[in-house]
Order: C-alpha cells, then structure tokens, then sequence
C-alpha cells in the first residue's frame, strides 16, 4: 500500500513538473535509474539468504524561478527471496526551496548532511538512515528530515537554524534474544519541538562548524515491556505480535505479564564542531561531539550514556589514482555499568544487547578506519577496499567493492560486507550474520 502512494506521489508530483515546462525551458530537469541487485544475505540479522532486489529511483527538480525551486526525490523496490515478498517505497526528499537575498529558506523533507569526516559522522544527527536497507552505498541509506529551514550568508559564512516538527529515527537490525517476542519501535507521538543550529565558514585555508542539536536520538535504545496477557485454551493467541514461526499448540495458562522487547528515543543534546584543511598535498579533516543524554549519570541500563566522540584524520592521492584516507576514531561513554548487576536474565541480556548496539560497554573505545580506492582502464573501474576496526574491543568490518562503467548509462557494482567480532562484546561482532557479498547492475536515465 505505501509503495503505491508513493507510485502516485512520483506520477502526480514529479513527472507533471514536466508538462508545466516547454520544450525549450530548461526549468524541468530528472534524473533517475533502473536497478536490479542480488545479495546473499539481508542486513536485519535474520538469516535471510540468496535475496533479489528490482528497484528505480527518480529524482525531479523544478526551478519556478531563478531563486525557487522543489525537490522531489524517491524509489521503489521490492526486497525478498521470492517473488510474492512485497514491494515499498519512499520519498527520500520532497521540499521546496528559495532564496530571498542573502537568505536561503526551505520548506519539507530533506537531507541534511553534517560532519567533515569520512563516513563516521559524529555530528550527523538530524537526517535518519535505514541500516537495513539492501544498497551497495551508504549514501543511499539516508533520508531527509521532515524540516523548516532559514540560512543566512555573510562573505564565507553561513548560520542556519532548522525546526524539526516531525521526528523519524534511523532503522536499526535488532538481534532476538531467545523470545517469541516482536521488536516494537517506540516513536515519540505528537508534534515534535526540536531544532538545530549550525554556524560554518568554508571557501577559505580553513574549514570548520560548530553545530548544536537538541531532540530525540536518531538510534534507538532496548528496552523491556511488560503487557499483561494470559493464555488459555480459548483464546489461542499470541503475545502482542509473535513470531510467525511461534505457535500456541499445547493447552496452559503460559504467564500473566508477557515481556516485549522495545525500541525506545530518548532526548539528546548534541554540541558539536568540525574543521577540514588542505596541507600540500594532504586533506586533513576532524570532528567532535558531545552528545549529553537523558541518562547523564549512567542510572537508567536502558538509556544510553552521556558521551564524547571524536574522528581525526585525513588523505592523501599517490600515483595519481590510488587515494589512501585513514582516521583515528575515540569514544569516552561516561558512567559506564555492569550489565551483570541485574538479575533477570531477559533483562540482563537486553541491557547487554543495547550496550553493544550503542557501542558503550567500554569507558574508553579506541579505533581507526582505513580506506584505499584505486582507478584502472581510463576511470572506467574503480576499486576500493575499507576497514574500520575498534582496538579496544577486537571487532572489525571489511568492505571491498568495485564499480566498472559499461557504458555512459550502464554501471555494474560488485562487493561484499565481512563483519567479525564477538556478538557478546562487539559491536560489529554483533551484525556477523549480515556478511555477505552483493552485485548490483544500473541503467541510469
């Protein structure tokens, strides 16, 4: 149903952009690609193998004027392992844009994309992303805040201040824990009064921002639910939404306050800062965030701690084609607690599973990201290959991939996802049954 209404949204506010433009007005412009991947495992910890994934994704800009402009950008797929797996859709952006003077003011869902860094984004804390999402880049897993937006220009400086009406948070694989019991996302009801601000200087021998963000947390914290439920003979149903390979088959009063794994967001402050700068050859870049949460003193096992993030690096291109880009990665997690404390075992393992997920059994977490690309046959392929390992807890992630031109329109992808790590202890150990490799053929339009 909901790809449908995105099917209509697109033929019904994209494509007649086109017929308002003339011929000759160049007004009118889209962009858009047909896509078909094959991965041999999802990113949602299911076990789920051998997966195909049709796709397109369109894209349309219409500029009313030299000053106004909207936005509209979306696909649709079907994601599965059969051909009755059902197909969804989403509108990534739909916004419109103008610019009064120094003053640039847009309305609706967009990207907003914050920190200098290189992939690990400490102060990106605004556009949500779905981690689950079957895509060869991680570009392609964002999408935009529901937001009103005025940014304000003076010489190489820009202030911009967001209103965040509406909140989504980012889709996160969330492990089962022995329970038939389904992971229910917990979203903060109502009109939503968060907001950010961001002040930034570019264009100069120095780049940098400070940025400030106050809402909920775009990454979810477990939790436990008790729902008061008894089974009978009678009723034959299950707790809330089981499983579907869970059945009641046998006739007894099973328990009288059901548990429920939940997904909760909880308020964050977000003060933050980046600056980048080009040194001969060499692009350095660093970002730093202190993210104060609704659990500073570390009481609540189920809400994440207060914590410090920072990313230190840069890159450098040799031969002209063989880029190498490394970064130091630290994270202090204040208040860190034992999860051994608590004596229930359900509960103990959520607050286990919910440290790990946030990266925060570890006072201090030390690591660093590795990537090297490299370009053959007259830019026509492009090979890279990242690492990103955390010392202190022995995980890590490999992600090799190569993309090779076709032609113009024609591209074919080709890579793999291996993730290692103990799932007790380790945040990447914790996605091991999302390894896998994956090829994605594109016709773009």
């Amino acid at each position: 149903m909901k790809s449908r209404l995105l099917y209509l949204v697109i033929c019904f506010l994209v494509f007649p952009l086109q017929s308002i433009a003339s011929e000759e007005d160049s007004s009118f412009s889209y962009t858009g690609s047909l896509r078909f991947g094959a991965w041999t495992s999802s990113r949602t910890l299911d076990n789920q193998a051998n997966i195909g994934v049709p796709s397109i994704w369109l894209k349309s800009k219409y500029e009313f004027s030299e000053n106004t402009k909207i936005v509209v950008d979306g696909w649709i797929r079907k994601e599965g392992a059969t051909n009755t797996s059902p197909s969804r859709g989403s509108l990534r952006e739909a916004y419109l844009q103008t610019n009064w003077g120094d003053w640039e003011f847009s309305v609706g869902r967009r990207l907003f994309l914050w920190g200098r860094a290189d992939g690990i984004n400490p102060t990106d804390q605004i556009s949500p992303r779905n981690f689950t999402l079957l895509v060869p880049e991680d570009s392609e897993q964002r999408l935009g805040a529901y937001s009103a937006s005025a940014k304000y220009f003076w010489k190489d400086h820009s202030f911009q201040f967001i209103s965040l009406p509406y909140f989504v948070g980012n889709t996160v694989p969330i492990p089962e824990q022995g329970y038939p019991l389904s992971n229910r996302i917990q979203y903060p009801s109502g009109v939503q009064n968060h907001f950010a601000l961001k002040w930034e200087k570019s264009g100069g021998e120095v780049d940098y921002s400070v940025s400030y963000y106050q809402g909920y947390d775009l990454s979810p914290d477990l939790g436990i639910r008790r729902v008061p439920r008894i089974f009978t003979n009678e009723t034959q149903v299950a707790i809330w939404e089981l499983s579907p390979s869970y059945q009641l088959n046998h006739a007894k009063v099973l328990e009288a306050n059901s548990l429920q794994t939940t997904a909760n967001h909880y308020r964050i402050h977000m003060y933050g800062a980046d600056v980048s700068k080009v040194i001969g050859k060499y692009s350095l870049r660093g970002e730093t965030a202190y993210i104060h949460t609704a659990d500073p003193n570390g009481k609540d096992l189920f809400i994440k701690n207060s914590n410090w993030q920072s990313v230190l690096g840069g890159d450098r291109t040799f031969l002209e084609y063989l880029n190498v880009n490394i970064q130091y990665i630290y994270k202090r997690t204040f208040f860190v607690q034992n999860t051994d404390q608590i004596l229930d075992p359900y509960e103990r393992s959520i607050a286990r599973v919910s440290q790990v997920i946030s990266n925060q059994l570890f006072e201090h977490l030390h690591g660093f990201s590795l990537r090297l690309s490299y370009k053959w046959f007259h830019e026509t392929l492009e090979g890279e290959v990242s690492y990103v390992r955390y010392v202190t807890s022995g995980d890590y992630l490999v992600r090799p991939k190569l993309k090779y031109a076709i032609s113009d329109q024609f591209y074919w992808i080709l890579g793999g996802e291996h993730y290692s790590g103990s799932d007790q202890t380790s945040f990447f150990g914790l996605l091991r049954r999302n390894s896998g490799v994956f090829t994605e053929i594109q016709y773009f339009f």
